[in-house]
């Protein structure tokens, strides 16, 4: 598959879907706050990918005592620290290396 096709593929994943569930804000209004499905009944654990300094919605899961693995090759850690929290100070990307990890190791990292 090309890197053009596999680009699309994403984007079509991504699009929005109906939901019967109500949307809720989790986090800051702005940049590290998202608008997910109020469907969060089961949440044992949260992968966090590109944290840099703001993690309202990180602390949002902490405050419950959910596990939040986060991975950011850009900061040295969280700009704030919750037991809750394990950084990673790696790049999310399509194949494992030094500096990155695929989606599916961070899974079987933290036995996902």
């Amino acid at each position: 598959m090309s890197g053009q096709a596999k680009v699309l593929s994403m984007l079509r994943k991504m699009q929005q879907r109906k939901s019967s569930f109500r949307k809720i804000r989790i986090g800051s209004l702005g940049d590290g706050g998202y608008v997910v499905p109020d469907d969060l009944a089961g949440i044992s654990h949260v992968i966090s990918i590109g944290i840099g300094q703001e993690v309202s919605f990180d602390l949002h899961f902490a405050r419950l005592n959910i596990p939040v693995y986060q991975y950011d090759p850009t900061v040295s850690g969280p700009p704030i620290a919750h037991p809750s929290f394990n950084f990673n100070r790696l790049a999310w990307s399509e194949a494992d290396s030094e500096q990155s990890v695929t989606l599916t190791s961070m899974l079987n990292k933290h036995s996902l």
